[in-house]
């Protein structure tokens, strides 16, 4: 059994030792987010968080690895106690990189994964090529996503439905990272 391998039964674990945590009530208007399993603030979940901070109505809080890197903005530690509560009691929860598959996800929470790529996926076999432990893995992190943001309708078909099967409500409206080339280039003509 491979580290990846352990991940996923050390996940079945965490999923029974944290449903205790669905009985915290959601926070309305709160947002988590994380971009790249939380080493930094990047990506499309950043520019979700730009424009959400314009529009003042939401508790933005970011998860990292390293939280102290980044004094301006109200953080918690991945894997901490802390994430663990505000995951939980966040109404909305944004990522580039899928969910930890064993979260107490709620009914009323949201759960968006704007992914970090874009165009077609030339890969949508590379499943084949990892252990049947981290297949569950991945299929089980889409089976909590509400919202899939997807670039085009061949990622959509070859990523998101063929890759990992996601049933959710894909939004194919591109990638929230590249959204300010086009307002720019409509604002200068």
């Amino acid at each position: 059994m491979n580290n990846r391998d352990s991940k996923y039964y050390i996940g079945l674990v965490m999923k029974i030792i944290t449903s205790p945590l669905k009985i915290l009530k959601i926070k309305k208007g709160r947002v988590l987010l994380k971009s790249y399993n939380a080493e930094t603030i990047s990506c499309n979940p950043k520019y979700i968080y730009n424009e959400l901070k314009k529009i003042n109505r939401y508790e933005l809080v970011w998860v990292l690895k390293e939280p102290e890197k980044y004094p301006d903005v109200k953080a918690v530690k991945y894997m901490s106690l802390k994430w663990l509560y505000y995951i939980v009691t966040s109404q909305y929860v944004i990522s580039n990189t899928g969910f930890n598959f064993w979260l107490p996800k709620k009914k009323k929470q949201i759960y968006i994964n704007t992914w970090h790529g874009g165009g077609a996926y030339k890969d949508s076999d590379n499943l084949n090529n990892i252990s049947k432990a981290q297949v569950k893995q991945i299929k089980k992190s889409a089976e909590l996503e509400d919202y899939f943001i997807s670039s085009c309708a061949v990622f959509t078909k070859e990523y998101a439905k063929k890759r990992v099967g996601f049933k959710g409500k894909i939004l194919e409206i591109g990638t929230p990272r590249n959204d300010f080339l086009i307002r720019n280039q409509a604002d200068d003509g």
